[in-house]
């Protein structure tokens, strides 16, 4: 078995969020969708995870990143970026952060590796539009921070 990191625990903690409200987890990934497929997937919503920072715990096992969670959602041809869409999908995932309920659980880590833990996840900033393209997405971002140990 592998041991866990901080970015596949991350994409677990949001899969299990995600798939909770509905949304389809297999849209949650580290990486954006590619090509003709990655186009139907983004019109649909995605939700990109990447670890940006933090630092582990110097006296227990316990991992603290800040990760960076992005609301994608592709602007249908010939429409306007969806940016309701996106905004909904980031609150998905915001909430969480609020909801006890989804703190001091196990995580669906993928085949292979180790089991994790996620003690919290918290907010660390206010979800914002991000406008870096000039209309084919709508991008809705903000940081978590988890907190999380290996094992079950």
């Amino acid at each position: 078995m592998t041991p866990p990191n901080s970015g596949l625990v991350a994409v677990a903690w949001v899969r299990g969020i995600t798939a909770a409200s509905g949304f389809d987890p297999a849209r949650v990934a580290a990486n954006l969708p590619t090509g003709d497929t990655g186009d139907a997937l983004l019109r649909l919503g995605w939700v990109q995870v990447a670890v940006v920072g933090g630092s582990p715990d110097i006296d227990v096992p316990v991992r603290r990143p800040v990760v960076q969670i992005d609301a994608w959602v592709m602007t249908q041809p010939g429409g306007k970026p969806p940016w309701g869409q996106a905004w909904a999908l980031a609150e998905v995932v915001r909430l969480a952060t609020e909801g006890v309920h989804q703190w001091r659980r196990a995580v669906t880590m993928p085949a292979g590796y180790d089991p994790a833990h996620v003690l919290t996840a918290m907010a660390v900033s206010e979800p914002r539009e991000i406008r870096s393209d000039p209309g084919q997405y709508a991008r809705v971002g903000f940081d978590v921070e988890i907190h999380w140990r290996p094992g079950a």
